[in-house]
């Protein structure tokens, strides 16, 4: 059976999250384990705010959760 349209906009929503090179990287780097942004910058190649931006988006996809979402 065919998805719903709800759940085929979810599953759009990872893969734009995911499809861009630095996204994925970071998402392969913290299927490893967490990680500090400072060693996601530094990994990505980029500046504190494009990795806060990236994580942000990659958040609201659903991608990631952050510790206090984790906890509750």
């Amino acid at each position: 059976m065919p998805a719903s349209k709800a759940v085929s906009s979810k599953r759009a929503a990872v893969i734009k999250a995911l499809a861009q090179p630095s996204r994925l990287l970071i998402a392969e780097a913290l299927m490893e384990g967490e990680m500090y942004v400072c060693d996601l910058k530094d990994l990505v190649g980029a500046d504190m705010s494009t990795v806060s931006k990236h994580l942000s988006l990659m958040r609201q996809a659903g991608v990631l959760v952050s510790d206090e979402e984790a906890a509750t």
